[in-house]
């Protein structure tokens, strides 16, 4: 059935994963062109458009699904992403706050701030990973932070956490942005192959 929209949004996610991203951005379009009010249809378009790198377009589109439903938190933390790719990191933060918000943790949004406020886009990264590091933060999160922070054997080894542990994000190693300075390494071309993405 060429009209059903989740075979339709589940294959653009598949090719998003595996780095094909004209055709991932084709099928998405369909999909939302059947169901145009769909929240999450709307929001993985927004996805395929980062991971193609195509922020402003991703912000555009992120926006949109918003205007669809505001307490939807998940457009929030996507925001957060490109915002950082794009060095705001002002706006990053209080999209991830937003985010912490509407999924019920404002002590974490509280903690999120605050640390922008005292110590900067690197003091947010220190506190997500430091003592206050979120109890539930998966260790593919916490990779994404040491990258950041320029720690390169420290992001490896919470990515081999995540391999161990099955973590679902593994799916995103080829595509995800925050992961580009670790590509050059040859444990990230090894990682890959262990997931069994293609290279």
């Amino acid at each position: 059935n060429p009209n059903y929209v989740p075979a339709r949004l589940w294959r653009s996610e598949l090719l998003v994963h595996l780095g094909r991203h004209d055709e991932a951005i084709a099928e998405i379009r369909r999909a939302l062109e059947l169901d145009p009010l769909s929240l999450i249809v709307n929001k993985v378009y927004g996805d395929c458009l980062y991971f193609a790198r195509r922020y402003d377009e991703a912000i555009v589109q992120l926006n949109k699904t918003l205007e669809l439903d505001p307490s939807f938190a998940v457009p929030h933390r996507v925001l957060g992403y490109i915002h950082e790719m794009k060095g705001d990191y002002v706006a990053a933060v209080e999209e991830f706050a937003k985010f912490q918000e509407l999924n019920g943790r404002p002590d974490v949004a509280t903690a999120i701030r605050r640390s922008f406020a005292e110590g900067g886009w690197q003091g947010y990264l220190r506190t997500m990973i430091g003592e206050q590091r979120p109890a539930n933060l998966p260790s593919y999160m916490a990779a994404r932070f040491h990258a950041a922070l320029g720690e390169t054997g420290k992001a490896f080894s919470e990515l081999n956490k995540a391999y161990e542990n099955r973590e679902f994000f593994l799916v995103l190693l080829k595509v995800d942005p925050s992961l580009d300075p670790l590509r050059s390494d040859p444990r990230f071309a090894e990682l890959m192959r262990k997931v069994g993405l293609p290279q």
